[in-house]
């Protein structure tokens, strides 16, 4: 057992595509985040921009109240001017504003550039969309709670981006949380990698393990349990490296980051074995299934367009709910800046049931196939 766990990790770190994918990827592209983010958030000026009431309801005064707030903070990050809507359109033609902030039931953002100060008032937008989201949750789940977590949780403080726990955040930091979710999903590769080495009409290695008195069932649990191991470390060098070396702010409960990360990785890894294990496709089309997977969900996580998650969750929220990079990257949000517990158990407990769903497919799909001759 211990020769085959041996054999199997050389086996994985011997596949180059597996290992740059896995590991070298997420941390070359966690360090042009770094240099392109930087400065985000230092020495910006004020941004001029309009606001348009369209109408009076609770909603609008809400988000209205959260813009003066902002306005008012330290940062000193908005300075607002209430305009008719034809008025606010000239200006924002001129380029004498950034922006039209729309004040009504479902406020709405209107810009026509994109630069640095759109970005940031686009952040804006989805942090309060998050926020009030997260609130009709806690209304759902924890209504006497509710009172005193708005309380504790001031407009002024979703200004400064400071969760329910009392951590100061920045917007920036939900494009790390999806990097950390796409590291984890890269898991695919190493899981393709053994999902391949189990199939002895395609792989010589898988002949010689077929043919072996080590069982399909302790096989594939070997595997995955390896790749798992491998996958993790892959994740947490990444995530140490975000870090400690790049001085990222991702988190100060470490102990939870890492059991996350664990988690999403299994879920990478055995999601990877259930496609190598998948049909009789050629190499470059379960490749190419799962980088578009892995891709797929970190940008409904937020990978490329941070407010992307968001509006998911206003419009379609299931999608957040089945996305393993929209769920990796909740749990992390929920343990580290929310601090709501139960929302963390429910992200935690989708994803493993999601890896072991892959990983029984994957099980009763190799013990149909069987081989006239190896």
């Amino acid at each position: 057992m211990l020769h085959e766990i041996k054999y199997r990790i050389l086996t994985i770190y011997r596949d180059r595509q597996a290992a740059f994918w896995s590991l070298l990827f997420p941390i070359i592209l966690g360090t042009l985040f770094s240099l392109a983010f930087g400065n985000f958030g230092k020495d910006i000026d004020t941004i001029d921009t309009a606001i348009v009431k369209e109408d009076t309801s609770d909603s609008a005064r809400a988000f209205e109240n959260y813009l003066k707030e902002i306005e008012k903070s330290d940062s000193k990050v908005i300075k607002l001017k209430v305009m008719s809507d034809k008025k606010a359109k000239q200006s924002l033609k001129k380029g004498n504003i950034s922006g039209i902030y729309y004040v009504k039931e479902k406020p709405e953002l209107t810009v026509t550039d994109s630069d640095m100060q759109v970005s940031i008032l686009k952040e804006l937008l989805s942090e309060y969309d998050q926020n009030v989201s997260l609130y009709k949750d806690i209304a759902k789940e924890h209504p006497e709670k509710l009172e005193e977590i708005i309380k504790d949780n001031s407009y002024y403080n979703m200004s400064k981006e400071v969760g329910i726990s009392g951590k100061e955040v920045h917007g920036v930091v939900q494009y790390y949380f999806a990097l950390i979710a796409m590291a984890c999903l890269f898991g695919g590769y190493v899981g393709y990698t053994i999902g391949i080495q189990l199939q002895a009409n395609i792989n010589k290695v898988a002949i010689r393990r077929n043919i072996s008195s080590f069982g399909k069932l302790k096989m594939i649990v070997c595997d995955t349990l390896v790749g798992w191991g491998v996958q993790t470390v892959n994740v947490s060098v990444c995530l140490l490296y975000l870090k400690y070396i790049l001085k990222i702010d991702i988190g100060s409960n470490m102990p939870k980051m890492f059991a996350v990360c664990m988690v999403g990785s299994l879920i990478g890894v055995s999601s990877g074995i259930f496609i190598g294990c998948l049909g009789n496709m050629s190499y470059e089309f379960k490749i190419g299934v799962i980088t578009t997977y892995s891709l797929l969900s970190s940008f409904l996580a937020g990978l490329m367009i941070a407010q992307i998650k968001g509006a998911i969750e206003k419009y379609c929220p299931i999608v957040n709910r089945i996305n393993p990079a929209a769920l990796i990257s909740d749990a992390i949000y929920s343990m580290d800046i929310y601090d709501e517990p139960s929302r963390f158990n429910l992200d935690m407990f989708i994803m493993i049931f999601m890896a072991v769903l892959f990983t029984g497919v994957s099980f009763l799909i190799m013990r149909r196939k069987r081989y006239d001759s190896i």
